[in-house]
């Protein structure tokens, strides 16, 4: 009888410190969410370096999982070889900005993540890879500490293999909600400079441009208006302007390519001014030199200060009034 008492201490101590350390582990976690949460860096950043071959990927996923495994990779690319990322789960919706709507709807893109096969690199910009696979290997959610755990796949875990990347913008991805508009502005984006202030596509063989927004159009009048100029419309604020070129075979519009060059740079004052003096007094030394510069283009062969001051007159009025 004693040796049963004492074995049923024994348990119930057990159970006891059983308890007392799952407990402490879901404190530990609960702290940890509550850092992350208090410390918006740690899964909100405003870019994310995305690897090229993961852009120009096959069309089938929709705009809202595309815009959430920018989020997720961004998230984990400090650490990307590591197997497993956690991120709390407002903090991912807070991130998101009203993208997807609620935790059910989350699930159903975080699914799409993993089942949906997709090939990437079809434009071949990194010769060197091919590949197809969900972009995610595997999630899961934690209930109880709100906590999303999630692997990316295998393919893309190697940084030092992946380059070239695309900086894209994760606020500006968030606005955008046509799929064609946002694979649209990744694709330019992926194939723009910012060294050089200039870029181009490859030409982009009509079938494959399809394949790349996950369209079928039979017609060119739907492929021009949809996956072209309406996503096109929705990207004009870009710090580059788009050019489309078309290549055609006979009357057949067989191919699309885009170059992008940077917009002319144009510093105006913050405060709308009120005249030309308060507009001129609040620029600063280089813009005054590039406004007399083009003011003596203006004018005649040496000018006197009237003909001078008329050119920048107009010139400042043109720009800033």
């Amino acid at each position: 009888m004693i040796n049963n008492k004492k074995d049923d201490v024994d348990t119930t101590n057990a159970l006891s410190l059983r308890a007392e350390e799952a407990n402490s582990d879901k404190i530990e976690i609960r702290n940890k969410v509550n850092l992350m949460l208090s410390d918006p860096d740690s899964f909100n950043k405003q870019f994310v370096l995305k690897p090229s071959v993961t852009i120009a990927i096959t069309g089938e996923l929709n705009a809202p999982a595309r815009k959430l495994f920018a989020i997720l990779y961004a998230h984990a690319f400090d650490n990307i070889a590591v197997p497993k990322h956690e991120i709390a789960l407002p903090a991912l919706m807070k991130a998101l900005n009203d993208t997807i709507p609620n935790y059910e709807r989350l699930r159903e893109h975080l699914i799409e993540l993993v089942e949906t096969s997709v090939q990437w690199n079809i434009l071949g910009k990194d010769s060197r890879r091919w590949g197809a696979a969900g972009l995610l290997a595997s999630v899961e959610i934690d209930e109880e500490t709100d906590l999303v755990q999630f692997a990316i796949a295998e393919q893309l875990q190697h940084p030092e293999s992946m380059m070239p990347y695309a900086k894209l913008d994760i606020g500006l991805q968030n606005r955008l909600n046509s799929i064609n508009s946002l694979t649209l502005y990744e694709l330019l984006t992926d194939y723009y400079s910012l060294r050089l202030g200039k870029g181009e596509t490859p030409w982009i063989p009509i079938p494959l441009f399809q394949r790349l927004l996950g369209t079928n159009y039979s017609d060119w009048m739907n492929i021009k208006r949809r996956l072209i100029y309406e996503p096109l419309e929705r990207l004009k604020d870009l710090d580059f302007t788009i050019k489309v070129e078309l290549k055609r075979r006979g009357r057949k519009v067989v191919a699309v390519k885009f170059t992008m060059k940077r917009k002319s740079a144009v510093v105006k004052p913050k405060i709308l001014p009120r005249s030309v003096k308060e507009a001129w007094e609040s620029l600063n030394s280089i813009e005054r030199n590039r406004i007399q510069m083009e003011a003596l283009k203006r004018t005649p062969i040496n000018p006197n200060e009237e003909e001078m001051n008329k050119a920048i007159s107009e010139i400042i009025q043109e720009r800033y009034l």
